[in-house]
């Protein structure tokens, strides 16, 4: 009695492994790099929780800036931002290289959850222009053309005004 138990438990073990380790079908999705752009970051923000650099003490004129940025591609070097503020305008046609610094954990006017008096933590991304209002941070594989080549050999320089944070 016993025998036919212990053979059928093996039976079954062996089947629960060959299912367990047959790969399912994946499809790999296209990454979609959209993004808001500083102007968006710039203005209310919809959430209910998550400030924007609108709701920072004196507003977006206190939030941390571009104050220069480049990139240099196979030894030729293109200077993106000079002598930047917190009022520099931000490109806008399709391809333009850019940089957006975001907040994060900066408290929404009116709010007292969770708060912090400034934001203690910020974001700086590099991007590039895929539409008005919209940007992309997939280099290798852009969906605007790039008015900068980006490879594997740019080097990005930049420098970040801190302002009032």
């Amino acid at each position: 009695m016993k025998r036919p138990i212990r053979i059928s438990l093996v039976a079954a073990l062996v089947a629960a492994s060959a299912l367990s380790t047959t790969s399912p079908h994946v499809h790999a999705a296209a990454i979609d790099d959209g993004m808001p752009d500083q102007g968006s970051l710039d203005s209310s923000q919809n959430s209910q929780s998550q400030g924007n650099w609108s709701d920072l003490a004196g507003g977006v004129a206190g939030r941390p800036y571009i104050a220069s940025l480049s990139v240099t591609t196979n030894g030729a070097t293109t200077q993106i931002v000079t002598n930047g503020t917190a009022t520099t305008a931000a490109p806008t046609s399709p391809g333009a290289i850019t940089a957006v610094i975001s907040p994060t954990n900066l408290c929404k006017t009116g709010s007292s959850n969770n708060c912090y008096a400034t934001p203690n933590r910020v974001g700086i991304t590099l991007a590039y222009v895929k539409q008005a209002g919209q940007l992309g941070h997939n280099f290798s594989a852009p969906t605007a053309t790039l008015t900068t080549t980006i490879n594997a050999t740019s080097v990005f320089d930049m420098t970040i005004g801190l302002n009032t944070v």
